[in-house]
């Protein structure tokens, strides 16, 4: 019953965000290098690192300098 009440609430808020939030508007600063959109963000509060937006990928990638830098992580050996 608990599970069928949460599944009901999710249904319902999504119905009626769009109404709620048809005015409503979000602005992402991106830059253009040749065809590829670069997005400045932050994982986990590091600086702002340049991400490549690609809607075809199927994974993210990070590089290694990069992770050892900004987010303190180690590759596995």
């Amino acid at each position: 019953m608990f599970t069928y009440m949460r599944w009901l609430t999710l249904v319902a808020a999504c119905l009626l965000c769009p109404t709620f939030l048809a005015n409503a508007q979000t602005v992402v600063p991106f830059e253009l290098s040749g065809d590829l959109i670069i997005l400045k963000v932050r994982v986990n509060r590091s600086r702002p690192l340049k991400f490549i937006f690609d809607t075809g990928a199927s994974i993210s990638v990070i590089d290694p300098q990069s992770a050892r830098e900004a987010l303190a992580v180690r590759p596995l050996l």
